[in-house]
């Protein structure tokens, strides 16, 4: 498991993606933390985890892995 600060990294990525998805903001900081640890993962795998489906839409447009615990 890794963990993303709110860094500038993290909200330029955030920007990026309400850019190109209907986010609304906090949603975007959290997809856009997960896009942040990808950028630095060294190419391991990164699961997007939430349930909200169109916050699921967006990562799944943006390449991520991801997992809807509620289904």
């Amino acid at each position: 498991m890794s963990f993303q600060p709110i860094n500038e990294v993290a909200l330029a990525q955030a920007k990026e993606a309400v850019d190109r998805h209907p986010l609304r903001s906090l949603d975007a900081i959290q997809l856009g933390s997960c896009l942040a640890v990808r950028q630095n993962s060294g190419g391991k795998s990164v699961v997007f985890v939430c349930s909200d489906r169109r916050l699921l839409d967006a990562a799944v447009a943006e390449g991520l892995e991801v997992l809807n615990p509620t289904e």
